[in-house]
């Protein structure tokens, strides 16, 4: 029985393997690339949203909405029946709120304090009479407008009481 053999003949040299180490140095320098790339876009994502989480405190605390979806969020938020006063004038013509949204916008744009507990009384009552404490951006929060008059007189008191207190 007579085997066949094959014989192999090529003409191989040191391109190819020239060839191979420059084609996994291009894999290895756009890999590093792509990777810095990333990663400087990760720290732009970060910072927009540390940035947008500074000036939006409010909106960032109480809502679903973020630097990703501000400019088309849609959703107005919960219904509500908020009358706020500026300025601590209870005098003047009140602004006036449907939903929640759109006043947290406003206390954001405004720098306004809101804790939870003060959240918390807003929603609970069917309609909020607000204003801020004079020369601080604190709220009083009512459930009328006499008890928010009421309530910024006691606290015009303090602040006159205070006031003529000597300091040691």
């Amino acid at each position: 029985m007579k085997k066949d053999i094959i014989e192999i003949r090529s003409n191989i040299n040191a391109t190819i393997d020239w060839l191979a180490a420059v084609e996994k140095e291009r894999e290895e320098r756009e890999k590093a690339e792509r990777e810095a790339r990333w990663k400087k876009e990760q720290e732009e994502r970060e910072a927009r949203a540390a940035n947008w989480a500074k000036e939006h405190p409010i909106l960032e605390k109480y809502t679903y909405i973020s630097h990703y979806n501000y400019e088309y969020y849609s959703y107005k938020g919960e219904a509500c029946d908020i009358y706020f006063y500026e300025w601590s004038n209870v005098e003047a013509q009140p602004l006036h709120f449907d939903f929640m949204i759109p006043f947290y916008k406003f206390l954001d744009s405004s720098k306004i304090n809101l804790c939870d507990g003060e959240n918390t009384k807003i929603k609970s009552t069917s309609k909020a009479f607000i204003t801020c404490k004079p020369g601080c951006r604190d709220m009083i929060i009512a459930s009328n407008y006499d008890e928010l008059r009421c309530e910024l007189e006691k606290v015009k008191n303090v602040v006159t009481v205070l006031a003529a207190v000597p300091e040691i």
